[in-house]
């Protein structure tokens, strides 16, 4: 990730910071945002990619309820994963970006976001620490939702978690995007979000996120996909907290036969 940093961070001298001039920034509080007042997570405080200092998942998975696989991510660091025998044995992968070969996710990183970034994609990549990678082979059917929880905490820090959800030809899947952050005083927390969903050719994908951030939390969030010929994504949004959430979504169908739906709550 530290070129993909890198490459990112020396584009954000240049970039242009949304306005409510601009019609998809029209309605929202986006001239109350003071990115001076955050910082990224030092080293020590996100914590190394291979370690997972919450064994099981802690207590933000107890109520995370029957499940294929789990990924939970503090920070944007992926704390822990884990992944029913059954599933796995079908070649089904759950884990942290941040501990994936390059030449494993190197296509894929990025395929949906990169399409046409923004200020806010770009600052992401220039701090990308990680982030959950879900990914399932051609013809493999996951009967159980895959889980991530994201939870984001401390006062004055920006976080930037990455969910990139990769669906195979003829695969199906349900994942289940999890947000919080707890009740926080002062400037509160910034989290600048990514999803990326690549639904393969007659693919069967259903994705839902739920934002549960606590008070003074502000979420920019971009949720991109890319759904093949043949292929169906049913895409739900609920925002239930946080100070101030936005998000920006898109599709782009490659087939004539291609379903994308969203609904925001």
């Amino acid at each position: 990730l530290v070129e993909r940093r890198l490459a990112a961070a020396e584009q954000l001298d240049g970039v242009t910071w949304p306005t409510p001039a601009e019609e998809i920034w029209r309605y929202s509080r986006i001239d109350e945002l003071d990115l001076d007042r955050y910082r990224p997570p030092t080293r020590d405080e996100i914590g190394e990619p291979e370690g997972e200092p919450a064994p099981g998942g802690g207590p933000v998975a107890a109520e995370a309820g029957e499940r294929a696989g789990l990924v939970v991510v503090r920070n944007g660091r992926v704390v822990h994963h884990e992944l029913d025998d059954t599933v796995a044995a079908k070649g089904v992968q759950v884990r942290g970006l941040a501990t994936c070969e390059a030449a494993d996710v190197a296509d894929l990183l990025g395929a949906c976001s990169q399409a046409s970034p923004d200020a806010f994609t770009v600052l992401h990549d220039a701090f990308l620490a990680g982030g959950a990678f879900v990914r399932v082979p051609a013809g493999v059917v996951v009967d159980k939702p895959i889980i991530v929880l994201h939870w984001s905490e401390g006062e004055g820090l920006a976080t930037f978690p990455h969910t990139l959800v990769v669906a195979e030809e003829s695969s199906d899947v349900t994942v289940l995007d999890r947000f919080g952050s707890p009740e926080m005083g002062g400037v509160g927390h910034f989290v600048d979000a990514v999803i990326e969903l690549l639904v393969g050719d007659n693919a069967r994908v259903r994705y839902l996120s739920v934002q549960e951030h606590g008070p003074h939390t502000w979420q920019v969030a971009l949720q991109r996909a890319h759904v093949g010929r043949d292929a169906s994504l049913h895409s739900s949004a609920v925002a239930l907290g946080g100070d101030y959430a936005r998000l920006r979504s898109e599709s782009r169908l490659d087939g004539d036969n291609a379903e994308s739906d969203l609904m925001a709550v």
